[in-house]
Order: structure tokens, then sequence, then C-alpha cells
């Protein structure tokens, strides 16, 4: 399948956005490529052109607020690539998968914009969203998107599986970690959200060994447009409970790292690629 990888442009107060490397997406980009898929990632926020000071018109009433009650800072930025940019990306790609990442909840509206966009722009694609706020937050997705699929958690097993089942025209109810809207009322696992039944399937199984994991699809990436690269991810998990902290909904509370050997491994590739 033709499956292309979105980060998402940002909205926020007079902040600087420092362009990290993707690495969430590369890894998953690379788990779907070595399955036979056909992988792109788009990083909006590598479009720094389309940054432009939002007219007051164009804000949301919680943006509205932001701005009223802020004691110096009056404007709202949008960082990253424009709308328009993203359309032209789907028209010129034409995926049948379009996976989005949104990381941060304060800023999930723009993730939920670019889903729409989709498909506005390509009716028949499926749409899938991942990262922290999908996976702490997909009854708010449930019901403020039409979005396909949440993939919840870590994703390198999980969404080459949906694809997978995509493809077969399978059932995807055997997925770890995944949600999605339904309209059998005597499936298990049915949950309800405004009327709106789902499927819910928790996340359970986690990768035990990160020495099994494919090396990020950095390759698809154009280093010279990032600020900071920094690519490499050692561990995984936290056995700590800090109440304001979403990991262990996204990779966990066991802690499991990588072998000396494998990190190494890793930056010597980097270094002779």
């Amino acid at each position: 399948m033709k499956v292309l990888f979105i980060k998402p442009p940002n909205r926020g107060l007079n902040h600087e956005i420092i362009r990290f490397i993707p690495i969430g997406l590369a890894y998953l980009a690379a788990a779907c490529r070595v399955k036979g898929h056909d992988v792109r990632i788009f990083d909006s926020l590598t479009y720094f052109q389309d940054n432009r000071v939002l007219h007051r018109n164009e804000l949301s009433e919680v943006q509205r607020r932001k701005v009223d009650s802020h004691p110096v800072i009056k404007n709202i930025i949008h960082w990253g690539a424009s709308y328009d940019r993203i359309r032209q990306e789907l028209v010129e790609q034409m995926p049948e998968v379009v996976c989005i990442t949104s990381m941060h909840s304060p800023s999930y509206d723009t993730a939920y914009e670019t889903a729409r966009i989709v498909k506005q722009t390509l009716p028949d694609a499926v749409t899938i969203i991942g990262g922290s706020h999908a996976s702490i937050a997909y009854e708010h997705i449930i019901d403020h998107t039409d979005i396909n699929y949440i993939v919840l958690a870590e994703g390198e097993n999980s969404l080459p599986q949906l694809l997978h089942n995509l493809e077969c025209n399978q059932s995807p109810t055997d997925i770890d970690g995944i949600v999605f809207r339904i309209d059998d009322q005597d499936i298990a696992n049915r949950m309800t959200k405004g009327g709106i039944s789902y499927y819910y399937n928790p996340k359970i199984e986690w990768i035990s060994n990160l020495d099994n994991n494919l090396y990020p699809a950095v390759d698809l990436l154009d280093f010279e447009k990032y600020d900071e690269t920094s690519v490499l991810i050692t561990s995984r998990g936290c056995p700590f409970s800090c109440s304001f902290c979403t990991v262990h909904a996204t990779v966990g509370k066991e802690y499991r790292y990588r072998s000396a050997e494998n990190v190494v491994a890793e930056i010597e590739w980097y270094i002779n690629n």
C-alpha cells in the first residue's frame, strides 16, 4: 500500500519552534517499508517558509482566550506547512493510507484539521492517527473527527498488522492497541461516546527486546532542514508514576533498554551510510 506519514503544523503563542527529526515516524516508516509498503514522510515543520501570524478571525475560541489573557504576547503563530501545501502533497502522492501523528494535546487541532483535509482531498484514503494525544485522548478523537483508526502507544508491530488487514479486507479486531468506530452493537469490547459506538482494544503487548527494532527510515528525511538531528532512542518505559506524564500510555511502565552493542552499531550505521 502507498502510505504517507504526516507530522502536522503547529499553532501556538509566539515561541520558537525547533525542528527535530520526527524519529517516531521514521521508526514506523521502517516497520511498514520492510513489509513491502511504499512509504513517504511529510514533516510540516520543515516548511518554515510558511510560518505566519494568524489573523484574529482565523483563531479558534480557545486561541482567542489565550491571546486575550496573556500579559504580553498577543499573537498566535502558524508554524510549518500551510494547509494548501498539505493538500498539494496529498494530490501529488495520492496515498491510500495517511498516518498522522498527534504528539501533544495542546496542538491536537492541527492534527484534526490535517485529517479533515485528507478526507476532503482524498475521500477514499484511510486515515490513521497515533502519538501521545491519540493514546490518551482517543475518546476525544472519536467525538471530534472522522478519523478511521487510532493506533495506541508503540506502533511498530500494530501498524503493519493494520495495513495487512486493510489490504486483505479483514477486521482489525485482533490488533493489540487499536480504536475504531463500529456499527455492530454486539461486538465485544464495544464502547460508546456521545452516541458513537467504537471498538477499543487496549495496549497490552509491548516490545520487550528493543534490539529487534529496525533502524528508523531517516533516509526519507532531509537532514539539512533540521535544527537538531538527535536520532537515537536507547530505552523505553518508566517505572515511576508522575501524574502529569503520558509515558505509560505511549511506551509502557516496564523499563526496557537496548544493548550497548546495538546502540554502537546504529551509530556506526549513521556514520557509514
